[in-house]
């Protein structure tokens, strides 16, 4: 059976030994030292790994917490704030405001998304009246920003 990694049981490192690791990657990288796509592909999976052992581990890192007499505690030189998180959920308060507010939301963000397709389909500028003031302005195509991207999956 593999052991944990060295970082799970071992002291965590510091912000300062974090970015001197990252600059050290970032730089065999760039460097031609170390393949950017394995990189790449090794923080996918590191991305996940942390996700699933977050998710997996919340309820215990929470019981170890709650073994210190406050809610702040230092260990090895870091800080812990237990604290709570809160967020209302109000799908069932039966509030006809906000009811009428979250449809308007939601229509004009429809609008919104119906104009930029508008906007993205110009080819050259356009003359429209503005229908408030009823002043003719010239709108432009929206400027096309793009970078590639390489998306990564992982093996099963």
């Amino acid at each position: 059976m593999e052991t944990l990694p060295k970082i799970f049981t071992g002291q965590a490192p510091t912000k300062s030994q974090i970015n001197e690791g990252v600059q050290n990657v970032i730089d065999l990288v760039n460097d031609g030292e170390v393949n950017p796509i394995q990189v790449a592909t090794s923080l996918k999976a590191i991305e996940t790994a942390i996700k699933a052992i977050k998710d997996g581990i919340g309820e215990a890192i929470e019981d170890e917490a709650a073994k210190e007499s406050g809610s702040t505690f230092e260990r090895d030189g870091h800080s812990y704030n237990v604290r709570n998180s809160s967020r209302y959920d109000y799908s069932d308060c039966g509030d006809p405001v906000l009811t009428k507010l979250t449809e308007k939301a939601s229509d004009i963000t429809e609008e919104r998304k119906d104009r930029e397709t508008l906007l993205k389909a110009l080819k050259k500028p356009l003359s429209v009246v503005d229908d408030e003031t009823g002043e003719i302005v010239e709108v432009y195509p929206p400027v096309k920003m793009s970078k590639t991207v390489v998306a990564i999956t992982l093996a099963k």
